[in-house]
């Protein structure tokens, strides 16, 4: 793989960007950055059709921005439901330790 020439910030910089994205290597992050740019450069060559696909991914983002909203909701149910969970189950064991109490 060749060299990137850049200065160290860059550098650092792209690297604590992969790293916070949890992507696996820095060039699958600059593999999507290409990719990225070519989309943008096949759109401009689609000219007239350029506003049916920035509707199109309009609605993509919409829906990508939907799904996580709805991945973030389960996962604090889940939290919300397994907290719960486990103070009642505390409350029961602690009416049995009374109760064991009582009769010892």
């Amino acid at each position: 793989m060749g060299n990137i020439r850049c200065s160290d910030e860059v550098m650092e910089k792209f690297k604590e960007v992969t790293s916070e994205l949890g992507v696996e290597s820095q060039g699958i992050a600059l593999q999507k950055l290409i990719d990225v740019y070519n989309f943008q450069c096949e759109k401009i060559g689609l000219g007239n059709r350029k506003s049916e696909i920035d509707k199109f991914e309009g609605y993509v983002s919409l829906i990508t921005d939907m799904f996580m909203v709805n991945i973030q909701q389960a996962e604090h149910m889940e939290e919300t439901v397994r907290s719960e969970f486990a103070s009642r189950l505390n409350s029961k064991e602690q009416i049995i330790i009374d109760l064991q109490g009582k009769i010892a």
